[in-house]
C-alpha cells in the first residue's frame, strides 16, 4: 500500500515540490590507437543490452584535432570489430563513443597489433565514473 497522494490541484506549490534531475555521460574513450607503420588498432565493441544502440567513434589526434569519425549499430548482445585503419589509416591518437544506449550499457577494448612481432597491446573503452 502506497502513502503517496496526490497534491489538491488548488494547493499551492510547497518547498517540499522539488525534482532532482540527473544525467549521466554515457560516452566511452579509450586513451590510444595506433595506425601507423606496421601497427593497426581493430576496435572490439559489444553490446550488453537488449536493445539496438546506435552511435559514433570519434578519431582525435594528439593534438586535440578531429582526424575521423565511424557510424556504428550494435544489435541487442551483438559486437562490432572495426579495423580503425580504415577509417583513419597512418594516424594514431584517442578515441571516443557516443551512443545513445544506456550507461555503462557498452563494453569493449581497442587492440593494436603488430604482425612482424606478433605483439597486441589491449585499451579498454572506459565510460567516465559516476
Amino acid at each position: 500500500m502506497s502513502s503517496w497522494r496526490p497534491r489538491k490541484p488548488d494547493s499551492p506549490c510547497g518547498p517540499d515540490a522539488q525534482y532532482r534531475v540527473r544525467g549521466w555521460d554515457t560516452s566511452y574513450r579509450a586513451a590510444r590507437f595506433n595506425n601507423s607503420g606496421t601497427q593497426i588498432t581493430v576496435l572490439v565493441v559489444q553490446n550488453e543490452t537488449s536493445a539496438v544502440v546506435n552511435g559514433h567513434v570519434w578519431f582525435w589526434g594528439s593534438g586535440g584535432a578531429l582526424l575521423g569519425s565511424q557510424a556504428i549499430s550494435l544489435q541487442p548482445r551483438g559486437t562490432l570489430t572495426l579495423n580503425t585503419s580504415s577509417v583513419v589509416p597512418a594516424s594514431s591518437g584517442s578515441l571516443t563513443i557516443s551512443h545513445d544506449g544506456p550507461y555503462a550499457g557498452l563494453s569493449g577494448k581497442a587492440v593494436a597489433v603488430e604482425p612482424a612481432t606478433g605483439f597486441t597491446f589491449d585499451t579498454p573503452l572506459l565510460v567516465r565514473p559516476r
